[in-house]
């Protein structure tokens, strides 16, 4: 047999021979459909009405399907969905996770695959849970899909919006159910079979049963180019999740397909099995798009994108060199080697440690995470530029614990002290750390950065002015205009920014979706700011971005999208979680920005308590904040038991 016949053979036992499905035995718990059928007076549509949105959504059942479709608008709101809450508390503690049956989209046009979140509530806990995945597509008729989530995939945890990084589902008490379609604009139909909870994870856990579709080298481009699009817009918002189930969705579709070359459809295979090991949400999302990439630069004849343009995590010739194939077998066998790596191998000579029950106390200043090991918390550590040092949780009841400081030994003093639950890292320095050329540029590059603003792209300065409670993409601290102009540049939606330029608010770099025209009178005299307007009044989407942008941001992009940025972070933000919640509050709180205090004392702001966006740092105890959480006011972190 020829080596494409056989490549070909085994995508074919892959993608297609584990799709019977699994022995669910007597243990599953029927969330909906299945042998037990739709309960159709308990399932309703919720959609962005509830905050003045325009989406719709309708729910029909036929031939054993829930039939959910609408429209979604991105004008006022952009999310719709379907819910049902469930007879009881449901204990699915001893269950793998989630296996979803639905049926696939026709491919009858080049489009992005739909990604949708299923999200499930407990009531332990005003959040909800929720865990991503896409429809694949099929030709020329529909076929039954099988979509396992373990139940550790229910990660992302939201209320009113606002992302709780320490939050965790109770899976002792699920008493809810939703699935959600959130910012992908125009028509969508979701024709879903079952959702059930099952006892042991299927065979076919890390690929999905992804039908088979023919497709041409253009067919493949102009898939990667919608999927970029519609995943990069996600991201953009803040849903990493949703990115990144489309882009493994579109990976699988073209691994799957034929007609394409073996070249190509290796590309996707490796990207892949890489992402399947990723040790961060960010890693995979750009391991994809580097896949990506290299699929439409080689179809196009180009020169792939240099290294240089991603994250360090994701450098390196792991991928095949162009017109070159992979053998794709050991796909299933690489998920989990992450986890196997020793400490010192994955985090290199970038730090010194671990120091062992020791840790510092009142200067965890760039925020709180949760992690699987010390490596992915140092990955972490990297993409700050900031970061010095990390207390990693290693033992009992704080196990998985990642604290980022801008402090190390000398810095914190008598700060560094015992902590026998806490392990101690600090980043050496060590020039030649990998991460150097995308966190601490060179001093001439710096200087050009951080102490010019590109005349071409602001009108400014002007001295003594800002605006008041727009300032909703963030605070960031930095050394001079030009470096609060190229966070301004990094973000779509950024319009402006005000400028600490004077006295003790002096590096203060506020971000915001406004300009003077939508301000209006909120453009006022602010004696210690200087104002910053964007000359087109419009964000720019600027594709890649240094990885420390991508951190500091709260808005990575592992895409390009084409949005034109302009609806407004915080709604953005606030389309999802507890939907129902949004009622009571009103519709008024939904679109009140969290107001700055521009103070000649130490400054505050205003707004909402909310919990923590995971992947974005916010303020300690005795500490500058670094970053203050869209639509959030600054909150002090604090280990447990730490002062």
């Amino acid at each position: 047999m020829s080596t494409t016949g056989a490549f070909h053979c085994m995508l074919k036992a892959l993608l297609l021979g584990l799709i019977a499905s699994p022995a669910l035995g007597q243990a599953q718990v029927e969330l909906g459909g299945g042998s037990n059928g739709w309960d159709q007076q308990g399932w309703y549509v919720q959609v962005d009405g509830v905050m003045g949105g325009k989406s719709t959504g309708d729910l029909a059942f036929s031939d054993s399907n829930l039939i959910f479709s609408g429209t979604i608008n991105l004008q006022g709101g952009g999310f719709s969905s379907v819910r049902r809450s469930l007879a009881g508390n449901n204990d699915l503690s001893n269950h793998a996770g989630i296996l979803i049956e639905l049926e696939s989209e026709i491919l009858s046009s080049v489009q992005a695959p739909l990604g949708l979140h299923l999200q499930l509530g407990d009531s332990k806990s005003t959040y909800g849970y929720s865990a991503a995945f896409a429809v694949p597509f099929s030709s020329p008729e529909r076929e039954l899909s099988r979509i396992f989530i373990p139940m550790d995939g229910f990660d992302r945890a939201d209320r009113m919006g606002f992302v709780c990084s320490s939050c965790r589902l109770d899976t002792s008490s699920v008493n809810e159910v939703d699935v959600y379609v959130l910012f992908q604009e125009g028509a969508f139909e979701v024709r879903l079979r079952s959702i059930t909870a099952i006892a042991e994870k299927p065979s076919f856990e890390f690929l999905a049963s992804t039908p088979e579709v023919s497709m041409t080298s253009t067919d493949v481009s102009g898939l990667i180019t919608k999927t970029i699009a519609s995943g990069g817009s996600l991201w953009d918002k803040g849903y990493p999740e949703l990115c990144i189930a489309i882009y493994e969705t579109t990976a699988r579709q073209i691994l799957a397909s034929t007609g394409s070359s073996l070249a190509l459809r290796s590309l996707a295979c490796v990207g892949l099995r890489e992402a399947s090991i990723a040790a961060s949400k960010n890693d995979k999302g750009w391991i994809l798009r580097k896949a990506f990439d290299a699929v439409l630069a080689d179809l196009s004849g180009q020169a792939r994108t240099a290294d240089s343009g991603y994250p360090s995590a994701v450098q390196g010739a792991w991928l095949p060199a162009p017109g070159e194939s992979s053998d794709c077998s050991s796909l299933n066998e690489s998920v989990g080697t992450a986890a196997d790596l020793s400490v010192d191998e994955s985090i290199g000579s970038s730090f010194e440690g671990p120091f062992e029950g020791k840790g510092i106390s009142g200067y965890n200043d760039l925020g709180q995470y949760f992690v699987d090991n010390p490596s992915e918390c140092a990955e972490k550590c990297r993409q700050l530029s900031q970061c010095r040092s990390f207390d990693y949780g290693a033992r009992e009841k704080v196990s998985g614990e990642c604290w980022l400081s801008t402090a190390n030994r000398a810095s914190a003093g008598a700060a560094y002290t015992t902590w026998t639950l806490y392990d101690y890292y600090e980043r050496s320095s060590d020039p030649s750390d990998s991460n150097s050329d995308i966190i601490s540029p060179t001093s001439s590059e710096t200087e050009d950065m951080t102490f010019k603003v590109d005349e071409a792209s602001f009108e400014g300065p002007f001295e003594g002015m800002g605006i008041s409670g727009y300032n909703d993409l963030g605070l960031f601290r930095v050394d001079a205009p030009g470096e609060c102009a190229e966070k301004c540049l990094a973000m779509t939606a950024c319009k402006s920014f005000d400028y600490g330029a004077r006295e003790q608010v002096l590096g203060e770099c506020w971000l915001s979706t406004a300009n003077r025209e939508s301000a209006g009178s909120a453009y006022s005299s602010w004696p210690l700011y200087d104002y910053y307007e964007q000359s087109n009044s419009g964000g720019i989407g600027n594709g890649k971005r240094s990885n420390d942008d991508m951190m500091n941001s709260g808005v990575t992009e592992p895409g390009q999208s084409d949005e034109d940025g302009t609806f407004p972070v915080m709604v953005a933000v606030v389309c999802t979680g507890v939907v129902g919640c949004l009622v009571g509050l009103g519709t008024m709180f939904l679109y009140n920005k969290y107001e700055k205090k521009k103070k000649s004392v130490a400054f505050q702001v205003e707004g909402p308590v909310a919990g923590v966006a995971e992947g974005s740092p916010v303020d300690a105890a005795g500490s500058n904040p670094t970053v203050v959480v869209v639509g959030q006011p600054v909150q002090k972190m604090q280990k447990d038991g730490k002062e």
